[in-house]
């Protein structure tokens, strides 16, 4: 049963349509996938999916509506009052409340899933390959990101000024950190620093099948493909993750898997979506978490600073914020498009925007692109800010609150 998911993806506004011969060829055909539309500006969109009838959240120990039945993501309870109309909201984070009694570290086993696609016209978009336009293959590059490695974060306004070390960590975690940085900054009472981490495993790479009518290969001197999201998510949900899950990966309710493409982006009812994150009672009725980003190294999208590590921040930042896609928020103007969204999305206000300056360069020497994210004091309308230098993202852009609630 599925609980509800986001998305992340372009809304058609100014449609500039791209083709190529493949793509000729199947536009004649309305059997097969259409090309998506290609814009100019960002709209991500959220889907729901039905929810299991009388189901609750869950919650630290619970995992499912009938109680955890195996090991279950550690999750901790908020609850506020937004001060946009004074009413009070709950939701789950990934981690351990950094309120009371969770100034410690919690360990998530993330595990990396490479996702080979293999076209009908013979073509491969293969993480695990060198990607010429990578200088790399998209696998090793993800793993020696600040996804998964460590660097100093310091956190600024837009100008540079009133920084703030938040440590040596992950992006997530620094994030995260940051998020809550009044309750967690180091300080004499504060022995044990809060720290959420993914614990990186790799699993060798998935070979997939994309049948003709749910995908194709979009040509140029950095290929990249196209995939139908309705027939990807039917199959990561019900096919690729049980199939982990048998084969004894670890992958299960208590970690996340975390799939990883190299150049494919999934057509959304002809939109185009880049990531994804989700989840859903599994067959033992254990909520099951996950993530999908798109590594794009095609330079299709860089009028939207999708590049690298932009899509996967944004993905993960969400999870941990967001796992069951559900946390409520009052009404939100979205800075992309205005429209008014209601949920706890730490990234979805940024999307499109430029990433964090500068790009972060690793040991490996790649200069990675993060996305900047929005702190939970902007969302819940708290004055000043709970957040690092009482900010209200970690980039500075915003500088107050959400303002008054809008009506979905």
């Amino acid at each position: 049963m599925k609980i509800h998911r986001t998305l992340l993806f372009i809304f058609a506004i100014a449609i500039v349509f791209f083709f190529t011969n493949s793509q000729a060829a199947f536009g004649q055909q309305k059997s097969r996938l259409q090309p998506s539309k290609k814009v100019k500006r960002a709209d991500p969109i959220h889907h729901k999916a039905i929810p299991r009838p009388n189901s609750p959240r869950p919650n630290a120990g619970l995992n499912s509506p009938n109680g955890p039945s195996s090991p279950s993501l550690p999750l901790w309870t908020y609850n506020v009052v937004a001060g946009q109309d004074n009413n009070n909201y709950s939701g789950t984070i990934v981690g351990r409340s950094p309120f009371n009694n969770g100034k410690r570290t919690t360990t998530i086993q993330a595990y990396l899933v490479p996702v080979i696609f293999n076209f009908s016209d013979g073509s491969v978009q293969d993480p695990t390959a060198f990607d010429p336009c990578a200088g790399d293959t998209v696998v090793d590059l993800v793993q020696k990101s600040p996804m998964f490695q460590t660097t100093d974060f310091t956190f600024t306004d837009a100008n540079g000024n009133n920084p703030v070390d938040v440590g040596t960590t992950q992006y997530a975690d620094a994030f995260q950190r940051a998020n809550f940085w009044q309750y967690v900054s180091p300080n004499s009472n504060l022995i044990t620093p809060y720290h959420t981490i993914l614990n990186l495993n790799n699993v060798l790479g998935q070979v997939v099948q994309v049948p003709a009518a749910d995908g194709y290969i979009i040509g140029g001197s950095c290929q990249s493909g196209e995939i139908d999201y309705f027939w990807w998510d039917n199959y990561v949900t019900t096919t690729l993750i049980p199939a982990l899950e048998s084969q004894g990966t670890g992958v299960g309710p208590g970690s996340v898997p975390i799939f990883i493409f190299d150049s494919v982006v999934m057509n959304y009812n002809g939109s185009t979506a880049f990531g994804d994150h989700g989840a859903y009672y599994d067959s033992s009725n254990s909520l099951q978490t996950y993530v999908v980003a798109d590594f794009d190294t095609s330079g299709e999208w860089q009028d939207l600073y999708v590049s690298d590590v932009y899509v996967l921040s944004h993905e993960v930042a969400e999870w941990m914020n967001d796992p069951d896609t559900g946390n409520p928020t009052p009404g939100w103007t979205n800075p992309a498009d205005g429209s008014c969204d209601n949920n706890y999305e730490v990234g979805d206000a940024f999307f499109g925007s430029p990433p964090l300056s500068p790009p972060v360069t690793m040991p490996n020497g790649f200069s990675y692109n993060l996305q900047e994210l929005a702190f939970f004091s902007w969302f819940y309308d708290q004055d000043p800010s709970i957040a690092a230098g009482g900010m209200y993202s970690d980039g500075g852009s915003f500088t107050s609150d959400a303002g008054a609630a809008c009506t979905p």
